[in-house]
């Protein structure tokens, strides 16, 4: 099926700032995701040799280590709709020597590749902004070998991962913060556990495995760095900042600032976030 570009994740997703390169290979940012990272390598369980498509790549993590991983008798195709991204993201594997990795700018939405030609596929911190997931998880089914699995890691809730709650609580005394519906297009979209089951199921997956943990989450830098970094990015909080009155603008950014910094040891802030990973396998 031919590929489209008019879905997941979009310039105003969170995943699109974590895509950017100023950030993703900044050692803060590779620091800061590596553990839910090294999660979803642990669940996808990979070996040389694999044939392994990585949806919503962005940058390229996790392709490159997934390349490191499948070695010279495997391959990695990393897929992202920003074409940008995976200029990235192959600039950085040519940089490394990395030889087994292909690129294609497409949407999980439609798949340009045949029937059941991958091993494994893997989507870090994408799935949540597919526009219809179940077809998404659908294709993700239609291009796996029998035996094949898919791996997809998402955003834990807002309770359970500090580095939201510090930057949501403050913005609460001033304007009322929308709770996103259950179809909408949001990171906190599978944040609740069953819902990732509900999912694989409904496409087709069988032998499903779903855990919901708390990983390190840490910033190495300041409390100020890291709220100008999400102030700047993606539309969630450009949206509420508009939302507040221009002269409480100022107060409300101390306030924020002052959130973060429960958590920040004067090197790291030390970030909890929660993340919610699972594994379906097709038949």
């Amino acid at each position: 099926m031919a590929g489209d570009n008019n879905s997941e994740p979009s310039s105003k997703s969170e995943k699109y700032i974590e895509n950017q390169g100023k950030n993703i290979y900044d050692s803060k940012s590779r620091l800061q995701g590596q553990r839910a990272t090294d999660v979803l390598l642990e669940f996808a369980n990979l070996r040389p040799g694999l044939n392994v498509l990585d949806l919503a790549s962005g940058s390229g993590v996790p392709a490159l280590d997934i390349a490191r991983i499948v070695g010279s008798s495997g391959h990695v195709t990393a897929t992202d709709q920003s074409a940008s991204a995976l200029d990235l993201a192959k600039t950085e594997a040519e940089s490394e020597g990395l030889t087994n990795l292909s690129f294609q700018t497409t949407s999980a939405q439609s798949l340009p590749f045949d029937d059941g030609v991958f091993d494994v596929v893997t989507c870090r911190m994408g799935m949540m902004y597919f526009p219809e997931p179940v077809a998404a998880l659908k294709e993700v089914y239609r291009v796996l070998k029998r035996g094949g699995k898919f791996v997809s890691l998402v955003q834990g809730t807002e309770q359970r991962s500090l580095w939201q709650s510090s930057l949501q609580e403050p913005f609460r005394k001033y304007i009322s913060v929308p709770v996103p519906g259950p179809t909408d297009i949001h990171p906190l979209r599978f944040a609740e556990p069953g819902s990732l089951l509900e999912t694989f199921e409904k496409a087709g997956f069988e032998a499903i495995q779903e855990k919901y943990q708390d990983v390190p989450w840490p910033w190495h830098g300041t409390p100020e760095e890291f709220w100008e970094l999400r102030k700047s990015g993606g539309a969630l909080y450009p949206q509420l900042i508009e939302q507040v009155p221009a002269d409480q603008r100022d107060q409300l950014f101390k306030e924020i600032i002052v959130s973060i910094s429960r958590y920040y040891d004067g090197t790291i802030i030390n970030f909890i976030a929660g993340i919610g990973t699972a594994v379906g396998y097709k038949p």
